[in-house]
């Protein structure tokens, strides 16, 4: 049973991150692409503010039916409630970052179009994110064979990305 869910889900995910770019389609549905900006727009029939509007939407109501569905709403309620207030404070502030975060990768696609865009926007992602903990250093494991390892494959990372970027 396990399994099965599993696999729905990897299916279901898979459709979604598909589709995520199908509203800013011009052969989208008319129903899709109610919402028109200049014909001249490269990757758009939406205006950017509506797009991510429709996506900060879908990700909030998403994201309350599954909580909902795995959670019991006064069960749900008594856990945020004994939340540490700091606790609270991180989830809304890296909440607002992730906004931020989808505010910046749709302006990306805007400026650069959909392939050059995601292209930049994860190279950024991938060597940034892998990066900061690895500057940190807490445990001091950027200076171990393991650091090494990340760092060639950051490095080979950053090639590939920089062909991908020149490839378009």
């Amino acid at each position: 049973a396990a399994f099965i869910l599993g696999a729905f889900l990897t299916i279901v995910a898979g459709i979604l991150n598909g589709s995520w770019i199908i509203s800013t389609s011009k052969s989208a549905a008319p129903l899709i692409r109610s919402i028109k900006s200049s014909d001249d727009d490269p990757i758009s029939t939406w205006k950017f503010d509506h797009a991510w509007l429709a996506y900060s939407a879908n990700s909030l109501w998403v994201t309350l039916v599954i909580s909902l569905l795995l959670v019991p709403p006064a069960a749900l309620f008594d856990v945020i409630s004994a939340a540490p207030t700091s606790d609270l404070v991180a989830v809304v502030s890296f909440s607002i970052l992730w906004g931020l975060g989808t505010f910046g990768f749709g302006f990306a696609l805007k400026i650069a179009g959909v392939g050059l865009g995601t292209t930049l926007t994860m190279s950024v992602i991938v060597v940034v994110g892998t990066l900061l903990p690895l500057i940190q250093d807490v445990d001091g494991k950027l200076l171990t064979t393991s650091g090494a390892i990340i760092l060639l494959g950051l490095a080979i990372c950053a090639t590939a990305f920089a062909a991908a970027a020149k490839a378009m």
